[in-house]
């Protein structure tokens, strides 16, 4: 059974008071059922997106094609800024843990260190990072095997990604297709490496072989599941690809709002972690024809939208610090000329209170299938759900981003400190998330 979120003395489980969760209820029933949705309306719009200017729902900023005109710096006032509300509506559960984590955590750490033959620092700083805890958090009912293999994808996704974002691949299109077609033999089974000369695919090839007492084995035979496995990693492959094309005809810094959604929701890695997910939950079973439908389809875009927002207020301080440009708040203040960082935070609050709304919408349009179908689509979408959730409390726990005492402060009071061009020194809390972050790019 998952376990509710209890943060013991324990040194790696320390945030306890942090987390700061009041609601007793689950989100799903022992048997996956979702409980206690609000009212919906009863004619839904699913081609409605997130609307960015508050008057005009449909329309969202477009930045100047320049890219020498890059957003201007935070205010000498803009010490503080306010976030939104991320913990409500369908965030507003209890995270569940896999009661594993603990004692798991310790081994897919060591492992993974020695698999890419990290030195002791590196491995420090990645437990840290807890990537454990974001996999607990998605497969909370697993066995201690498929914990295990969920922590490893996890590594795997951060490994792999690093190599497209600022490694030897960002720019080079004909290497990154390389890398991602010998990637997806490696899942099919089709081609064997060795853990000395590739150890990044050889990760993946330690998940593919990996067997599993609730699902089929992620390669051969095949099944319509395995196909599923594929695609979803297609997606966040081919997301990939654009990025490095794109960054290649130095394109990424002329994205509107829009644009810049459409790529981050496939390179965020959320639909792959999905099937992840599924996998090591049981969840199957879904013929293709059911997870094609446009509820299903919607659901899954909407969890990727809500991390891609949930990573780039987290990460904002720290993209500020680094001065990295690609977050969708640098991007709505260039997008409108004058709209300070405080005004653009509190738009990208509009888009994730639009996520919540077409959340209910997708569910309203959902058909009825027949009880066996039915009870595993309110799995599934559990899933999309739970996907979004974890990473939230993730976000707030992680050393990478807010972790320790400056996360606990900051979702208790929802405020951002930032740092100001008068400032001559980070805080150890802020040195030592840098450092932390520094170990994925």
């Amino acid at each position: 059974m998952a376990t509710e979120i209890d943060i013991s003395a324990d040194s790696s489980l320390d945030e306890k008071a942090a987390l700061n969760i009041d609601d007793p209820e689950p989100s799903h029933t022992a048997d996956g059922e979702l409980r206690d949705f609000p009212q919906i309306p009863a004619e839904p719009d699913l081609n409605e997106k997130a609307p960015f200017n508050t008057n005009d729902p449909k329309s969202a900023p477009t930045t100047n094609a320049s890219p020498n005109n890059p957003p201007q710096p935070l205010a000498p006032t803009e010490t503080c800024i306010l976030i939104p509300d991320l913990f409500s509506s369908i965030m507003s559960s209890d995270v569940h843990l896999n009661p594993q984590y603990a004692s798991v955590k310790l081994e897919a750490d060591a492992r993974v260190a020695r698999i890419m033959k990290k030195d002791s620092k590196w491995a420090a700083k990645n437990a840290k990072v807890d990537l454990a805890f974001l996999a607990s958090s998605w497969c909370h009912t697993c066995d201690e095997a498929t914990l295990n293999l969920s922590m490893d994808w996890n590594h795997w996704v951060f490994l792999f990604d690093d190599q497209f974002d600022e490694g030897h691949l960002m720019t080079d299109v004909a290497a990154a297709r390389e890398e991602i077609d010998k990637t997806l033999a490696v899942m099919k089974g089709s081609l064997r490496v060795s853990p000395t000369k590739l150890p990044v695919r050889y990760l993946m090839q330690t998940i593919s072989d990996a067997p599993s007492r609730r699902s089929p084995r992620l390669i051969s035979p095949p099944t319509e599941f395995q196909s599923h496995w594929i695609d979803m990693h297609q997606r966040y492959y081919s997301g990939l690809l654009q990025q490095v094309e794109d960054t290649r005809a130095n394109r990424l810094r002329s994205y509107t709002v829009e644009e810049y959604m459409d790529l981050r929701v496939l390179t965020i890695g959320v639909y792959p972690a999905i099937a992840l997910t599924e996998y090591a939950e049981g969840v199957t079973s879904l013929p293709e024809r059911i997870l094609q439908h446009p509820s299903l389809q919607e659901c899954m875009r909407i969890s990727a939208e809500m991390v891609v927002l949930v990573n780039d207020i987290a990460s904002f301080k720290k993209d500020v610090t680094l001065n990295t440009y690609l977050n969708i708040i640098n991007l709505a203040r260039k997008g409108n000329q004058g709209l300070s960082a405080q005004q653009a935070m509190d738009e990208v609050g509009v888009m994730m209170d639009n996520c919540y709304q077409r959340w209910y919408r997708a569910l309203a349009t959902m058909p009825v299938w027949g009880e066996k179908i039915d009870r595993e689509v309110l799995r599934f979408v559990g899933i999309c759900r739970d996907v979004a959730l974890g990473n939230l409390h993730w976000s707030f726990r992680t050393g990478r981003y807010l972790g320790g005492p400056q996360g606990v402060e900051v979702r208790k009071n929802r405020i951002l400190t930032m740092l100001t061009q008068t400032e001559s020194a980070l805080t150890a809390a802020d040195r030592e998330c840098l450092d932390i972050a520094a170990i994925y790019i």
